[in-house]
């Protein structure tokens, strides 16, 4: 993004432009914002249990060459599964802590305004996140969470008989 684009999302509503030259509402802007400071705080969440994965898999293998070098290597193994355990903790918190230092960047910067962040788009890229990862979605992250609900026009339809037929005749 260039110095214009900067300049456009810090200047008044009335002045303000994406990059495609349309106006941004201060409540598009803050939904934007928001958007990418929740989805830095998944993606930094979601990059931190892959190391759940890892460190799974380094307790696998150190077992197996503890178990095979007998009860003479048990004070290293105390050792290495502290400092192990320690290790991959810290790399949790690092990514996480990344993930949303990442969101906080975006957010305020000319990206909070951008039509792929406020609109349908975004709409549709949280709806394929949430049908893939919405248990964990809704434990981990909820205000990131899609809730289900039949939609027409980019809006809720109530499920009622009538506005159901009103809306889908």
């Amino acid at each position: 993004m260039e110095m214009d684009d900067v300049a456009s999302v810090n200047a008044p509503a009335d002045e303000r432009r994406t990059p495609a030259s349309q106006p941004v509402s201060d409540d598009l802007l803050d939904t934007g914002r928001r958007r990418l400071r929740l989805l830095g705080a998944a993606l930094g969440g979601a990059v931190a249990t892959g190391t759940d994965r890892i460190e799974e898999l380094h307790r696998g293998i150190a077992r197996r060459a503890f178990d095979a070098a007998g009860p003479g290597a048990r004070p290293a193994q105390v050792t290495h599964d502290a400092v192990a355990a320690a290790s991959y903790a810290a790399v949790r918190r690092v990514l996480r802590g990344a993930g949303q230092v990442a969101g906080a960047v975006a957010a305020a910067s000319p990206l909070s305004a951008h039509p792929r962040v406020t609109g349908r788009e975004a709409g549709l890229v949280e709806g394929a996140i949430s049908g893939i990862w919405g248990d964990h979605i809704e434990r981990r992250h909820p205000d990131l969470a899609v809730r289900m609900a039949v939609r027409s026009g980019g809006r809720d339809v109530s499920i009622d008989g009538d506005a159901l037929a009103a809306t889908f005749p």
